[in-house]
């Protein structure tokens, strides 16, 4: 990716969710470029009088510290991770993987952060809530015909796309469901020695698992 690649994404993301207070970023070549272009962008007469409180600050971690950049590496790994997975040597158009990128982030963007009232019904905080105010519902997804085959097309393409997209996007909602789980899991034993785990108590909270998409999951406090 270029800088001028990177700045255009960037200014795509900018009119999509508004201008960010804070970059944060590892070392790559095309992110150093980019923030020399902000600093001369904000310092344009026009430009700054319009930036005028909403200034962007480009942070860089370490170099050579991939683990700095932990928060969201993590999701970046889990998530390539269970992509490769789902398309293995599936044949998807550039419209139809933007697609599939979409509903991704809708349903990563859904999962819960921590919980907003102690008291009464438990709502979670997602990161959706943080963008839009809410969670999203996502597009149902339909899987009406057998689309094991990726040159399937069966009776009219239009269907048998539908169809193929909402199998990989329900594909990788089962296996990131179990993968985030399962990293949560790490997280948690993997950050404290033996002697202090401790099992759930009363009145912590947890994500209750049952049937249908993550994102319906309820949070629920130990009575």
């Amino acid at each position: 990716m270029s800088a001028l690649t990177f700045l255009n994404l960037f200014r795509r993301f900018c009119v999509m969710y508004s201008f960010p207070r804070t970059v944060i970023s590892d070392n790559g070549s095309n992110f150093v470029a980019g923030a020399k272009v902000f600093k001369e962008m904000l310092d344009h007469t026009n430009v700054s009088e319009y930036m005028t409180g909403n200034s962007i600050t480009c942070k860089f971690i370490g170099p050579r510290a991939p683990w700095m950049g932990g928060f969201y590496e993590r999701m970046i790994s889990l998530t390539k991770s269970c992509l490769k997975k789902v398309l293995y040597k599936k044949k998807v158009t550039r419209e139809e993987l933007e697609i599939i990128l979409r509903e991704v982030q809708t349903r990563l963007n859904n999962r819960p952060l921590t919980y907003l009232n102690k008291e009464g019904p438990v709502e979670s905080l997602t990161p959706n809530h943080l963008l839009y105010g809410r969670t999203i519902n996502p597009y149902p997804l339909v899987v009406t015909l057998d689309t094991s085959d990726p040159d399937f097309l069966g009776h009219t393409e239009l269907i048998a796309r539908h169809s193929c997209l909402s199998s990989i996007i329900n594909h990788f909602e089962r296996i990131w469901k179990k993968d985030y789980l399962t990293s949560l899991r790490e997280k948690h034993y993997g950050s404290s020695k033996p002697m202090q785990m401790k099992p759930p108590k009363v009145g912590e909270m947890v994500i209750v698992e049952r049937l249908g998409p993550q994102h319906e999951w309820p949070l629920g406090r130990i009575v």
